[in-house]
């Protein structure tokens, strides 16, 4: 009975994690194009309008980078009860904090034109790059994770 109850829980979570997953690309791509112009309006003009669409930009970046912490949570526990799972594929998401500490720096120092570079040269391929790969696990769940 209690392994049986285990196996519930498994699954309920792998099918919580997959469906978290289901619309995970779309706001990673709503973010990037958002990010996008944002970068390029930041290099033409500081007005408010940018600077709050920057600020609305690096929440939803926070919140992203929160998710990802706790779907790796997730895939962890999931591969410590024996299940085959791709959390490699998220690997490249680990590098967001130095970028996101360095990015923080050239905010401070008022140094608009490096924000905009890391957001267009940096950020933006980390957010394609991840949105493969959460794509990768998630077909990686369906196809692999069979409690």
């Amino acid at each position: 009975m209690v392994e049986r109850g285990a196996n519930n829980r498994e699954l309920e979570l792998k099918e919580a994690i997959m469906k978290s997953l289901d619309d995970i690309p779309e706001i990673i791509d709503e973010l990037d194009d958002s990010l996008g112009r944002t970068a390029a309006a930041l290099r033409i003009g500081q007005d408010e309008e940018v600077f709050g669409r920057l600020s609305q930009g690096l929440d939803g970046l926070k919140y992203l980078v929160q998710y990802i912490g706790e779907l790796t949570n997730g895939l962890k526990h999931l591969e410590g009860c024996g299940q085959e799972v791709p959390v490699d594929s998220i690997s490249c998401w680990e590098r967001s904090a130095g970028l996101f500490k360095e990015m923080l720096a050239c905010f401070e120092s008022e140094d608009w034109v490096s924000v905009s570079d890391m957001i267009e040269y940096e950020i933006r391929p980390l957010l394609k790059e991840g949105r493969q790969g959460l794509v990768a696990v998630r077909d990686g769940l369906d196809n692999r994770c069979e409690p």
